[in-house]
């Protein structure tokens, strides 16, 4: 997995992808992400762009590509 630090385009709030712990071996699904959001308001995370949650933390991830947003 790889991260990358994301400001939105309306400059509201800075996205920090602070923790990403890949698989332990190969087809494992116990790869995370932790999300940091900052400015005003409160978020939903999504690291898929359809399923929006309350918490910034993402668990039993398998290797891949992860598109994170942040509303």
């Amino acid at each position: 997995m790889s991260s990358k630090t994301i400001v939105n385009d309306n400059n509201t709030a800075s996205i920090v992808i602070i923790g990403i712990g890949s698989p332990s071996c190969f087809g494992e699904e116990d790869g995370t992400i932790s999300i940091t959001a900052s400015g005003s308001g409160s978020y939903m995370y999504s690291i898929d762009g359809t399923d929006f949650v309350s918490t910034s933390s993402f668990s039993n991830l398998s290797e891949g590509t992860y598109t994170v947003v942040v509303e």
